[in-house]
This record gives C-alpha cells, sequence and structure tokens, in this order.
C-alpha cells in the first residue's frame, strides 16, 4: 500500500455532472441531427434537380431525332403525344423537388414553363419549324434553372456539411471540458479529504488509499484512533464540508486473527454503514 497521492478520480457526487453532460450531449445531437437532416435534404435536392435537367435534356434529344423521321407536314401532330407523355414524366419529377425544397422562386418558375410546354402541345401548331423551335428553348431554359438550382443545393449541402462537422467538433470538445472538471473537481476533493484524515491522525497512524474514494487508515498498537477518523469522515469541524463517507473499524487481533482478514472485516463494515448511509466517500 502507498500513502494518499494526488490523481484524476470520479467526482464522488457524480449525478449533477452527469445530469449536466446529459443535458449539454442532448442539445449537441439535436442541433447535429437538424444539421445533417438539412445536408440530406439539399443532397436530395441536388440530385432530383440534377436528375430533372438530365431527363429534359435527353428528351429534346430524342424528340428532336424522331421529328427527324416525320415528314414536315406531320410534325406537329406526331410531336404532340410525345410531348405530352415527356412533359407529365417531367411534371412527375418537378413535383418531388419541389417538395424537397419546401419552396423555391425557380421551381414554381419551372411549373409554369412546363404547363405552358404542355398548353402548347395541345393546341393547334401551323409552323411546325418554330414549333420545335420553341419546344428546344423552353426546354433548354428549363434544364438550366434545374441546373441552377443544383449547384445552389450542392453549395448549401457543402456549407451544412461542414457546420455538422463543426458542431460535433463543439459537443465533443465541450463534453471533454465537462469531463476535465469533473475529474479536476474529484481531485481536489479526494485529496483535501486525505490531507483532512491525514491531520486527524497525526503521528498515531498512516492513512493509505486503496482505490477510487477507498481509504485505509492503520493506528499505533494500543491507540484508538476511531473517533479521530469518524469525525474527519463526518465532515470534521464543518458540517457543511460536501466530503463526507462512511467507516468500518476492525482490531487485529481482536476481531480477526490476521491483518489481512482484519482489513477484509473492516472492509465489510465499511460498505455495511456505506449501505446504510447511501454515502460514496468511505474510509
Amino acid at each position: 500500500m502507498s500513502p494518499v497521492v494526488p490523481e484524476p478520480l470520479p467526482f464522488p457526487k457524480r449525478w449533477p455532472w452527469l445530469a449536466l453532460g446529459l443535458v449539454v450531449g442532448l442539445a449537441a445531437l439535436a442541433v447535429i441531427g437538424l444539421l445533417h437532416q438539412r445536408e440530406e435534404t439539399a443532397r436530395r435536392a441536388e440530385g432530383q434537380a440534377t436528375l430533372f435537367a438530365n431527363e429534359l435534356r435527353d428528351a429534346v434529344r430524342e424528340i428532336t431525332t424522331f421529328g427527324a423521321t416525320v415528314p414536315h407536314g406531320d410534325l406537329a401532330r406526331a410531336l404532340r403525344p410525345v410531348i405530352r407523355s415527356t412533359a407529365t414524366t417531367a411534371g412527375a419529377r418537378l413535383d418531388r423537388l419541389r417538395a424537397t425544397l419546401g419552396g423555391d422562386r425557380r421551381a414554381d418558375e419551372l411549373r409554369l414553363q412546363l404547363d405552358a410546354v404542355r398548353f402548347a402541345a395541345a393546341s393547334d401548331q401551323d409552323d411546325a419549324t418554330a414549333y420545335a423551335a420553341r419546344l428546344t428553348a423552353s426546354a433548354n431554359r428549363m434544364a438550366a434553372t434545374a441546373e441552377a438550382i443544383a449547384d445552389d443545393q450542392h453549395a448549401r449541402a457543402t456549407v451544412t456539411g461542414r457546420e455538422t462537422l463543426a458542431g460535433a467538433t463543439i459537443a465533443v470538445l465541450a463534453g471533454m471540458t465537462l469531463l476535465g472538471l469533473a475529474l479536476q473537481r474529484a481531485h481536489r476533493l479526494l485529496v483535501a479529504f486525505g490531507r483532512r484524515l491525514a491531520a486527524a491522525i497525526g503521528d498515531d497512524g498512516r492513512v493509505y488509499r486503496l482505490g477510487g474514494d477507498e481509504f485505509c487508515v492503520l493506528s499505533r498498537p494500543g491507540l484508538d484512533v476511531a473517533p479521530r477518523v469518524r469525525r474527519a469522515v463526518a465532515g470534521g469541524d464543518d458540517p457543511r464540508d460536501p466530503v463526507r463517507g462512511s467507516c468500518g473499524l476492525a482490531l487485529w487481533p481482536g476481531d480477526a486473527p490476521t491483518a489481512r482478514e482484519a482489513m477484509r472485516l473492516a472492509d465489510e463494515r465499511m460498505y455495511a454503514a456505506k449501505g446504510a448511509s447511501g454515502r460514496r466517500t468511505a474510509a
């Protein structure tokens, strides 16, 4: 066994620190969860906008290729059902994008432009060349708008991802700070308790730390230091002292045949007293 030495230990009264740590941890998790959700939403919107733009451009290319195989006089009539089908598919894609964005003026503009294309496909069109040109121009504008939305959402997701990482870092640092404060507080309290116990015993015995918040007092033969130990454990001269404990006493060879058995018996009595009082610090 070694004399009492300062070293970090858990705070004797842990629940206030645990409660504070729990509150800070839950708040940090809530903020990180919110940031992560925002990042995921931005990533999803980016993907949907990019897919909308790509599908729209692919559809225009396919319609253009199809139109090249149709006689010029039948072009408008042949393209109308193809355009209506493409507009319906694009409309469903756009509705999902608008729901993900939760409100974006450009998404509303895309809806108006798509409705205009659908209306044009349902109307009579005499000039097939002008009809195809307007269709291509409208599709290109919508694709460019969707790509701009995708770029904005990509930038937003990137920034939010960095904020999430920063929030997680802050949460870890806050937790480590609380833990450090708790350990430092426990260090001071237990060292003060050990010193108070050693001062109460004086030259009539030695004080040792067994581990955790447990101490052992060995007195010189023929000396009764139990009253002083109990007084020190009870708070010394200050009844408001926050460091208190429970103690168990065993005499050797009166209570046990060996010193080891005496220490075991004292330990059992200490834990019995500790359980009865509900205290954490023990001697």
